[in-house]
């Protein structure tokens, strides 16, 4: 492992964060059940790739999870639905149990609509921003974001959020 490496790999052990990214188009909860396992196994198979990125895994304290979808065609999945397959695929993997997930933000948005959003990659692992800066450019149909880090109740926000 590089030095460089192994700076990441200290400072996502220090914050606990997790980054994945797929290019997988997802699957809903309501779906078959042997799609929605295939779909599963599939996620589970591609993060065990970079697992070694994150050798404090799996993770026991109270967690937030993040599942952001950027798709190029229409698309009726709800959000709802399609968070939990996904989440249920790490299970024993990313946390003991999904059940530690305080907060979930789960949002779906078309490719056009999402740039020039901010994308901030200097916290990722290089290999995951690789990854993710390559589904980008290549205008991948479906690219699936997944963050996992330690909860704070400072993320819990009722109204409206205003800078002063």
């Amino acid at each position: 492992m590089t030095e460089n490496a192994e700076m990441c790999t200290m400072e996502h052990e220090m914050r606990k964060t997790v980054y994945f990214v797929s290019d997988q188009e997802p699957r809903s909860i309501q779906a078959d059940s042997r799609h929605r396992q295939a779909y599963m196994a599939r996620l589970q198979r591609e993060f065990s790739e970079i697992s070694s990125l994150y050798p404090f895994l799996p993770l026991e304290q109270e967690l937030y999870s993040k599942l952001i979808y950027i798709h190029f065609s229409k698309t009726n999945i709800d959000v709802d639905n399609m968070s939990k397959p996904f989440v249920d695929a790490f299970k024993e993997i990313i946390y003991s149990d999904d059940a530690l997930i305080n907060h979930r933000v789960c949002s779906k948005i078309k490719f056009m609509d999402f740039f020039p959003r901010e994308i901030r990659l200097d916290s990722f692992p290089g290999i995951v921003a690789a990854k993710l800066n390559d589904m980008i450019i290549k205008r991948s149909q479906h690219i699936l974001y997944f963050e996992v880090g330690l909860f704070s109740s400072d993320m819990i926000v009722i109204g409206d959020k205003h800078e002063d």
